[in-house]
């Protein structure tokens, strides 16, 4: 009677598994399906991808970090289920620290336990499971579940369904970061091609000095940003033209060439471009909000003849893409200002000749 009973009960819990793998691999396909039919913008795509994990895995929480591989670190972006601002708002991880980084570093999926109280482990549970958003050798960012809704143990299974389910995403993720970026780079492209007609549409310098300043900040979304203009036969750098800095910043701020980030631009005619100026000794303070600063120099002949700053209030805001496209911009306004300088000098000398 054991024997037939113990039968029953393996028979049952046969059939349990096979059911829940059917209902799985059901929703793997229907989930793979979405994915790929559908074009999306990257968040709708990272929200879907959270949004799977939670119903598929049946747990309480699912994140999605990406790398951010300009400063090594994660951010995430997407959270599905038991998630809080605070949480989302506190976390910071470095790739190849704690758990997850480690995950990152390594690109091989881990199953933790008994974690709860370690300080390596930046989820605060004593279980998840964690696996690498991977192309080949390039990992994208990692996937995260944790707090199973029946409270049962994670299995190897798990792990390996997590895994195949971080597989489609980072084919997804890959596809709509591609598709984000063309769609970027065509909006940029087209912001440049209308500022360039609008920097040929005046001839009035202060007017272009402006328009250039207001197309710069809005082009890289700074929240603030100047030009600076050397002045002619000296090594002192002025103000022209600044938006969103105090209104005396043009009179109280004169630096020379090797003074501050922007002295340095002039003086060397390179680009910087500082994610956090705190940590930079040439940094000097226009503003207190300020945490982020990029300087491209103008660049007429050989040259510098000036440079256009932008700054942002937040840590890393500007990118290698925005630093190129920056530069490209400053090479139209060179030409456009000396095009108005020309210009100006020619109705000065018809005045004196009339």
């Amino acid at each position: 009677m054991l024997t037939k009973v113990k039968n029953i009960f393996a028979r049952s819990s046969e059939h349990q598994k096979h059911a829940k793998y059917q209902i799985q691999t059901a929703m793997l396909y229907e989930i793979g399906k979405a994915m790929i039919s559908s074009i999306k913008g990257l968040q709708d795509t990272l929200e879907l991808i959270t949004s799977s994990v939670t119903n598929i895995l049946q747990v309480e929480r699912s994140l999605l970090m990406l790398i951010d591989e300009e400063n090594k670190s994660f951010t995430i972006r997407s959270g599905s289920g038991l998630v809080t601002n605070d949480f989302l708002k506190n976390f910071k991880i470095n790739i190849g620290e704690g758990i997850i980084g480690k995950v990152a570093k390594e690109g091989i999926p881990k199953l933790v336990k008994d974690q709860s109280l370690k300080p390596e482990n930046e989820l605060g549970v004593s279980s998840f499971i964690a696996a690498p958003l991977k192309i080949e050798e390039l990992v994208l960012g990692v996937i995260t579940a944790d707090s199973k809704t029946d409270r049962s143990d994670f299995t190897d299974d798990d792990l390996k369904l997590l895994n195949v389910l971080a597989s489609l995403a980072a084919i997804d993720v890959q596809n709509a970061k591609i598709h984000e970026m063309m769609r970027k780079k065509n909006e940029r492209l087209k912001a440049l091609f209308e500022i360039g007609k609008a920097m040929t549409s005046t001839l009035e310098l202060q007017k272009l000095l402006d328009l250039i300043i207001d197309k710069a900040i809005q082009l890289i979304s700074a929240t603030s940003g100047s030009l600076i203009l050397i002045e002619e036969g000296t090594d002192v750098l002025i103000i022209k033209s600044a938006r969103g800095l105090q209104p005396d910043a043009p009179e109280k701020i004169k630096l020379k060439f090797g003074e501050g980030i922007t002295g340095l631009v002039a003086k060397t005619g390179k680009s910087i471009r500082e994610g956090d100026v705190s940590k930079n000794p040439n940094y000097i303070t226009a503003l207190k909000e300020v945490k982020s600063e990029l300087a491209v120099p103008m660049i007429l002949e050989g040259k510098t003849i000036g440079v256009i700053n932008v700054d942002s209030t937040r840590l890393n805001a500007f990118s290698s893409q925005d630093e190129e496209l920056l530069s490209t911009l400053s090479s139209h306004a060179t030409v456009a200002i000396n095009n108005a300088k020309l210009f100006a000098d020619l109705m000065d000398c018809r005045k004196k000749n009339s």
